[in-house]
């Protein structure tokens, strides 16, 4: 899209190599994280992985108050604790089995 976008303005600038760059990073950790997904999906149940992979607004939160200063409302904490909980009752495995749902 870059390319088709500096095709047209037909000039170059710093700028639009600052973008290249961001979009180039951008594509490589996208692809890197769809490879990892599916790793993931071979030895986890897809409702596992899916919701783990689904908790990254979690991180943005953390990672934006952490390095940009951002604050965090009290209502994205409870979210966030929200998020946090539901992802350890994910990992852990209390030993239910789907049997006892059988009629």
């Amino acid at each position: 899209a870059l390319a088709c976008l500096w095709l047209c303005l037909g000039r170059w600038h710093a700028a639009s190599a600052l973008c290249f760059c961001w979009a180039l990073l951008s594509g490589v950790f996208l692809g890197l994280s769809t490879v990892l997904y599916f790793f993931a999906i071979e030895d986890e149940s897809a409702s596992s992985v899916s919701g783990l992979e689904n908790t990254y607004p979690v991180l943005v939160c953390v990672l934006a108050a952490l390095l940009l200063g951002e604050r965090v409302s009290p209502l994205g904490g409870v979210g966030i604790a929200v998020t946090v909980v539901g992802v350890v009752l994910l990992s852990v495995d209390v030993g239910f089995s789907r049997s006892y749902l059988r009629c």
